[in-house]
């Protein structure tokens, strides 16, 4: 079993909207009972992190001209889980290259906190807290290492602690998920883009009682690609190698 940090890259178009992400990871494998093969590995692994914390100050600006002031917090996160399949390249000595391939499941989530304004004659959220989130099936490749640095000296049932460093191109469908890394405020005469769409949240004018929207980030959509990062603890437990 493993524990360790990743971090995700993202690439192509997620990159243009997505910051690095940040996750801790675990991970359980099982050495295979092939004879004379011992080299064939399957396991799970799953993770959970962020990739976006920022509060941004917004002011509202409404049909009738007049405007709202106000904090909008967005905490951004991913999560995964995935089946490993591992080739453990045969060589000799502390030092262990492998091949893998992987297939699973990503979410991303984000949640929008919208503070309420010290505004008493303006408007208000009808609900401070909106979360926007969306999933895909994922698949990829990779190599890693594994590097030996401690094994116990008893000849069964020991551990042996081993650093792990891997690369993982990740593959996956379409999906949509909000723009934090380049956030900005927005007001009703904003042109959209053609490429995103809105995600709102519903304010109520404090003497009026009209419900209206108003405009928080922007949601993208394109193909999951991601370069994920590794580094982590091993520890195996078994005969001694």
């Amino acid at each position: 079993m493993g524990l360790g940090y990743g971090m995700g890259v993202p690439l192509k178009d997620m990159a243009k909207h997505m910051q690095l992400a940040h996750q801790g990871v675990f991970n359980i494998n099982y050495r295979l009972p092939i004879k004379n093969y011992p080299q064939f590995v399957v396991g799970i692994e799953t993770g959970i992190g962020t990739y976006a914390h920022k509060t941004i100050n917004q002011t509202f600006q409404f049909t009738d001209g007049t405007t709202t002031n106000t904090d909008v917090r967005y905490s951004s996160n991913i999560g995964f889980v995935n089946l490993v399949a591992r080739y453990d390249i045969p060589v000799k000595g502390a030092v262990v290259p492998y091949l893998h391939l992987i297939g699973g499941y990503d979410e991303l989530y984000t949640d929008v906190y919208v503070e309420d304004p010290a505004d008493p004659m303006g408007c208000k959220p009808l609900e401070n807290e909106n979360a926007f989130n969306d999933h895909t099936f994922t698949w990829g490749y990779g190599a890693g290492v594994q590097i030996k640095l401690k094994e116990s000296k008893r000849k069964s049932c020991g551990a042996t602690y081993k650093l792990d460093l891997a690369a993982t191109n990740v593959y996956g469908g379409d999906l949509e998920y909000l723009n934090v890394k380049h956030l900005t405020a927005h007001n009703h005469s904003d042109p959209q883009s053609p490429d995103t769409k809105p995600f709102v949240s519903k304010f109520i004018n404090v003497n009026s009682q009209a419900i209206h929207e108003h405009q928080l980030a922007e949601i993208h959509e394109s193909r999951f690609r991601m370069l994920q990062i590794r580094i982590g603890l091993v520890i195996q437990f078994g005969k001694k190698e």
